[in-house]
């Protein structure tokens, strides 16, 4: 049980974050429009991704999900900046 809950403690923030950054950047128009909706999100993702570890079938595979999924989804937040896809638009 403790091996899950540092899972999730030291890695549900870092994925709720990015996941988040891939909702807010993908929305079209200026960050400052969508900027209320995004942090409304940012708190339910974070109790989610909290969640997440405690339903795998051991804890070492609770690490392996929750680092799988962080890891990809900066990754692909990271990849759609870099190709331009996504990213700020200042008003």
């Amino acid at each position: 049980m403790l091996s899950r809950t540092l899972a999730a403690v030291l890695l549900g923030l870092p994925l709720a974050v990015s996941l988040v950054g891939l909702l807010a950047l993908s929305v079209p128009g200026p960050l400052s429009a969508s900027s209320l909706f995004v942090l409304l999100w940012v708190f339910p993702v974070w109790v989610l991704c909290l969640c997440l570890p405690f339903a795998a079938a051991t804890p070492a595979r609770a690490w392996a999900w929750m680092l799988g999924l962080g890891v990809l989804s900066a990754g692909l937040l990271k990849g759609l900046k870099v190709l331009g896809w996504i990213g700020v638009v200042v008003a």
